[in-house]
């Protein structure tokens, strides 16, 4: 019985060994959420955001923001557990796409790596999320640790909504109610101690240069009185990170072939059918409008 029970055993070993070898190890997850989503007290109401040490602690989701929570739930139906298989990479979305990469994307994907032995992570980038991942996939720090990149309505060539706030320092409408509280809300707290003057363009200029890294790199603007369509390359206020990230002065798609060249598997998951900003109805800048709508005035407001 006793060979009996040595030879049983290690059959069991042996078949382990070979169910082991035959299933890979899972890629951990890592989660980028888009603008606006992440919270940490310490660090966002710093009354010197410019020179805020970054840190990893105490971050969490922006209070209202509800949009991942069904994500965070599929994954832990599916037996996943969080800060073990999926990673949260939370981040400063005040700062330069690449800063917010360096500082908080990479520091997360080596937490997820100590997790496993494949090497490599997997990223579920949702909005600038998606550009943070860019910006850190398409740099020259980049150390193939992406295996699959998927993009859940990321920006990639800019978008419409920003131009109102980054031109005329105006909420556009459309934004949710979380990002418009959140954006007043900090406004007002950068005033009461002194580190900003009493208008959201001089915030959003000075304190949260992201916002200009979301604007458009196409033709979007069209002259109410002319009807003609203003030509990007002739905009003052462009957007060299879009620019230098899709590699434009080399070919609309040079900067896209550069990033599949660096991860096996790309996804970019958008709506169909559903409302965006497309072209926005301008009037000339006017010397009333000071330093306020340099490229045109929105009209209506």
């Amino acid at each position: 019985m006793k060979k009996s029970l040595l030879v049983f055993l290690t059959l069991v070993f042996v078949l382990t060994l070979s169910v082991s070898a035959q299933r890979p190890e899972r890629n951990p997850i890592v989660i980028v959420p888009g603008t606006m989503s992440s919270w940490n007290s310490d660090i966002l109401l710093d009354k010197t955001p410019d020179t805020v040490e970054q840190s990893l602690d105490n971050w969490k989701f922006t209070p209202g923001v509800k949009q991942y929570d069904q994500l965070i739930k599929s994954l832990e139906d599916k037996g996943l557990v969080r800060d073990k298989d999926f990673f949260i990479a939370f981040y400063d979305w005040r700062q330069p796409n690449a800063n917010s990469a360096k500082n908080y994307l990479i520091p997360t994907i080596d937490k997820a790596l100590k997790h496993t032995d494949t090497g490599k992570v997997d990223i579920i980038a949702h909005s600038m999320g998606g550009l943070v991942a860019r910006a850190y996939i398409q740099s020259d720090g980049y150390r193939n640790d992406v295996d699959q990149f998927i993009m859940l309505g990321t920006p990639n060539h800019g978008s419409g909504d920003v131009y109102t706030l980054w031109e005329g320092g105006i909420i556009p409408d459309n934004w949710r109610y979380t990002q418009k509280q959140v954006l007043n809300a900090y406004n007002w707290f950068l005033q009461f101690h002194g580190n900003s003057k009493n208008n959201l363009y001089d915030t959003i200029h000075t304190y949260i240069p992201s916002v200009g890294e979301l604007l458009p790199t196409y033709d979007y603007l069209v002259g109410k009185n002319t009807n003609q369509l203003q030509h990007y390359s002739k905009m003052k206020e462009k957007n060299p990170f879009l620019d230098k990230l899709n590699m434009k002065s080399f070919g609309e798609e040079a900067g896209a072939r550069k990033l599949a060249s660096r991860v096996r598997e790309i996804y970019s998951i958008a709506g169909i059918n559903q409302t965006t900003v497309g072209t926005i109805r301008v009037i000339p800048h006017t010397e009333e409008d000071g330093k306020l709508w340099i490229d045109g005035k929105t009209d209506p407001l």
